[in-house]
């Protein structure tokens, strides 16, 4: 289409003869380059669907971009997007250009699932808007006038039992499991763990620097408990720059790192939330007897707060002592 510059300048027509005799055309989609189009054209070739994009439905569309977004995703990951779309069951069957903000706002009012999930969903709501757009499917994005609102129910915390964190060293092996170990035994919250990189971390005197969200949190120094120190040792990759990377080698995000957590939930048979790690980590001190001081030093809350923070190397043997207090279950 030569008539106006265009981000998708090339459209994908289906041909159809009508019984009278006339031609009629239709739009599959459009797309940046013409050997984009082609592929497109072929996938249509292959599954063909409805191209009146005013009776779409919801389902169609989803179908649609899942076909498109899943091409190049890992089985499992696929799983857990499919997992996650299940929640728009209720509004599957509604023509997309029908749909507005108060079909979504109560979907998402009556979904009994904490903020952070909600957050999740939206995100691939968002995704899946964006390819509407890019089809030509709507001309507004609905998803961005969602409000998720505050936290209604607080969520319990729930510590792993010694049975489970015998498992979690019984399945040691099956991968990501180790990071919920490493936070079991550090107390770290997954936006402190993923952000670790290799270079704070010190395996000699078994030290950790980091640590994000409050100012008593910040660059503070992180035991590692004996019983980790191999499981750290084996993420360090002198070619990654942080601990824990995703596919690429490069940082994971917390969204993919809550897809593979509660994956790993469901294959062990355990409920728990990511959460719930540094909940144990802080019971298990405790239970053990561990210094309230050096428990907050290392956890990095708010009862513990200096002006200079600045750890002495006894302090950091009495922080490694605490730690240490956690024995292999």
């Amino acid at each position: 289409m030569k008539d106006k510059p265009r981000r998708n300048p090339w459209r994908v027509v289906k041909t159809i003869k009508e019984l009278n005799g006339k031609v009629k055309r239709q739009t599959i989609g459009y797309t940046r380059t013409k050997v984009e189009g082609l592929e497109l054209l072929a996938k249509y070739n292959t599954n063909p669907y409805s191209l009146d994009t005013t009776k779409m439905t919801f389902r169609e569309v989803l179908e649609k971009w899942q076909i498109q977004h899943f091409e190049k995703l890992e089985p499992k990951t696929i799983k857990q997007y499919k997992s996650i779309c299940l929640h728009f069951e209720p509004i599957k069957d509604i023509p997309m250009l029908e749909l507005n903000t108060v079909h979504l706002q109560g979907l998402f009012n009556s979904l009994e699932l904490s903020t952070a999930s909600k957050r999740q969903l939206k995100a691939v709501l968002n995704q899946i808007y964006k390819y509407a757009l890019k089809m030509e499917i709507v001309s507004k994005d609905y998803s961005n006038l969602i409000e998720l609102g505050k936290k209604q129910v607080v969520i319990e915390r729930k510590v792993f039992t010694n049975e489970e964190i015998t498992k979690l060293w019984k399945y040691k092996e099956l991968e990501f499991i180790d990071t919920i170990l490493i936070m079991i035994y550090t107390g770290l919250r997954i936006g402190e763990l993923l952000t670790i990189e290799n270079k704070n971390i010190d395996l000699e005197n078994r030290t950790i620097k980091g640590g994000i969200k409050t100012d008593a949190g910040k660059d503070r120094i992180i035991p590692i408990n004996m019983e980790i120190l191999p499981l750290i040792k084996n993420r360090m990759r002198a070619d990654k720059t942080h601990l824990i990377t995703g596919m690429r080698g490069k940082k994971m995000a917390y969204q993919r790192y809550h897809m593979i957590f509660t994956d790993l939930m469901e294959k062990l048979s355990m409920n728990h939330t990511i959460h719930d790690c540094r909940h144990t980590f802080a019971s298990l001190l405790s239970n053990a007897d561990a210094n309230k001081i050096s428990i907050a030093k290392i956890i990095g809350h708010s009862s513990y707060l200096t002006t200079e923070k600045i750890y002495t190397h006894k302090d950091v043997e009495e922080l490694k002592k605490a730690v240490d207090l956690i024995k292999l279950q």
